[in-house]
């Protein structure tokens, strides 16, 4: 008897408690926003630097839409960035900043009022327009402008301006942009205002990429003009003229001091842009002397002196094979010949792996055209590396309408 007064006191208490909430039903500013119903799509594939357009379908018994705040962001899936916000209403009509990469799209809605939000999401895959295609890096009224003619789309497209909002926009004095393809960041941008690494990431970049931390010696604070890459060796000309090199066998290098035996060049290095020499040739012309040398910091490895720069003309003499050593006969002091330009190509003539250097020289009015493969150095030690050096054109331009007024050349990898 006693069990089942306890169970009845039991029923009765909870009875009276559901009546009291019951009765309290409202006094309470409960809401929610489960009555708003926001409809887009569950995927959705974009091209960086392209417009982006996303309209929401909005459903609920009663929408204001001033009555809510809205903000759109995307969250990089790799976890290695803060989330972007894209905009900030309801609407999303950008044009897309983001870099290459998969993304998580959030749409956040708040009512003003309560507080309270509700969230979409969508998966977002960004890739660029700047993964294929022409680079141009262009003077902008003095001003460092990089523009892209892309194709990775039907039709090309070009983007302008590539680092316009960056910390390098304001940069001056275009001198050289190089891809190293080798590199983790494989660009460089040589300018009057700085060198820098760039990333392969659309062309991102941060202060540990400018060019004096990869001095051994504390930061370099002097102005490049020409910078060489190809591994295992790095080298760029300064203002000057005065050369500075570095092994990059342990990853990218460090440079050291100015080569203090070396001759002042001119802002043109010659290499195999295309072959993977063991000790490659790194080729410039010695402006005092009025002939091209070989940079001898990598001599030491084939038992030679590496003191100074070996002038061109020398390495057969010194042993190293040469082909074609008939063809032209490498310019002299006495010759008087004045450097107006030189280019690596990766255009391959011999189908062996190696491209070709061209090198234009000048004396009054006459031009002439050399053409040189640079190769390998370790072929002095053994002879099954190949040659050091092919000679493989000659042209006498002189008879080109206003050849002498040429201030531009270009030469083509194909």
């Amino acid at each position: 008897m006693e069990r089942m007064k306890y169970i009845r006191l039991l029923w009765l208490l909870l009875l009276f408690l559901w009546q009291s909430c019951a009765e309290d039903k409202g006094n309470y500013d409960y809401k929610d926003l489960n009555d708003l119903n926001i409809s887009f799509d569950d995927a959705y594939s974009a091209i960086s630097r392209e417009p982006f357009v996303i309209k929401p379908e909005v459903t609920a018994k009663e929408f204001a839409p001033d009555a809510y705040t809205y903000e759109w962001k995307a969250y990089d899936q790799a976890g290695s960035q803060e989330p972007v916000v894209l905009g900030t209403a309801l609407n999303l009509d950008v044009e897309l900043t983001l870099a290459q990469g998969n993304y998580q799209l959030v749409l956040t809605i708040r009512e003003k009022a309560s507080g309270l939000y509700y969230q979409k999401s969508a998966t977002l895959n960004v890739d660029t327009p700047l993964s294929l295609g022409w680079l141009i890096l262009c003077s902008d009224n003095g001003r460092v402008r990089l523009d892209m003619v892309s194709h990775i789309k039907e039709t090309d497209n070009v983007y302008y301006d590539l680092l316009k909002g960056t910390d390098l926009e304001d940069w001056l004095q275009p001198y050289q942009l190089l891809c190293d393809p080798g590199m983790q960041e494989p660009f460089y941008l040589v300018t009057g205002s700085g060198t820098t690494r760039l990333s392969n990431n659309d062309f991102q970049w941060n202060d540990s990429y400018m060019i004096g931390y990869e001095f051994g010696n504390g930061m370099y604070t002097g102005t490049v003009r020409c910078l060489a890459s190809h591994r295992p060796g790095k080298l760029f000309v300064d203002i000057a003229g005065r050369v500075y090199y570095c092994n990059t066998l342990s990853g990218d290098g460090l440079f050291g001091s100015v080569r203090a035996n070396g001759f002042y060049v001119e802002p043109a290095v010659g290499y195999n842009a295309k072959g993977t020499p063991f000790v490659p040739a790194f080729m410039m012309w010695d402006k005092n002397n009025r002939r091209f040398v070989v940079c001898a910091s990598e001599f030491a490895s084939i038992g030679l002196d590496n003191v100074r720069d070996v002038p061109m003309d020398e390495l057969a003499a010194d042993g190293f094979p040469t082909v074609n050593e008939e063809l032209f006969a490498w310019p002299k002091r006495a010759d008087r010949m004045d450097f107006i330009c030189m280019e690596n190509t990766r255009y391959d003539r011999n189908q062996d792996g190696n491209g070709m250097t061209y090198a234009v020289l000048g004396k009054g009015d006459q031009r002439f055209l050399y053409g040189i493969i640079l190769n390998e150095l370790y072929s002095f030690a053994e002879a099954k590396y190949g040659y050091a050096y092919e000679k493989a054109y000659y042209v006498d331009l002189s008879a080109c309408t206003d050849i002498a007024q040429a201030t531009h050349f270009a030469f083509s990898s194909l």
